[in-house]
């Protein structure tokens, strides 16, 4: 990895997303489960978790790039606007420093590219697999 490297996922929620994460980590709350609740809130319809959407990072960096083996080792996060169901986001990750011993330090961001805003703003802190 070298400064500068971008990747770049597509990828959505489905309701049923929101439904399982909710069952695994308890977080129930109507805005997440219920588009009433959503819509009483001055959303559209329901709303991911904050955390489902920033999952999709550690899917990343531990599935695709740089992939197995790497360790994530810091997050952070700014949630700017709402992650919808059914809807195709971008999540862009690209290396902005590369330290010793295989640490990189990464801008994570998931874009709504239909109306060209970021909706999630982050950056984290990896370590990459060894090579063999």
């Amino acid at each position: 990895m070298e400064v500068g490297d971008l990747f770049s996922y597509s990828f959505s929620f489905s309701t049923h997303d929101f439904d399982v994460y909710a069952s695994a980590t308890g977080d129930s709350n109507p805005i997440h489960l219920n588009d009433e609740a959503a819509i009483g809130h001055g959303f559209k319809s329901r709303i991911a978790h904050g955390m489902l959407a920033g999952s999709i990072f550690s899917k990343i960096l531990g599935t695709k790039w740089p992939g197995t083996g790497t360790i994530y080792l810091e997050q952070s996060m700014q949630f700017l606007e709402p992650i919808y169901p059914d809807t195709n986001y971008f999540a862009i990750l690209e290396v902005v420093e590369v330290l010793p011993r295989n640490k990189v330090f990464l801008n994570t961001r998931i874009w709504n590219a239909e109306k060209d805003i970021i909706l999630v703003d982050g950056k984290a802190k990896i370590k990459c697999p060894q090579k063999s």
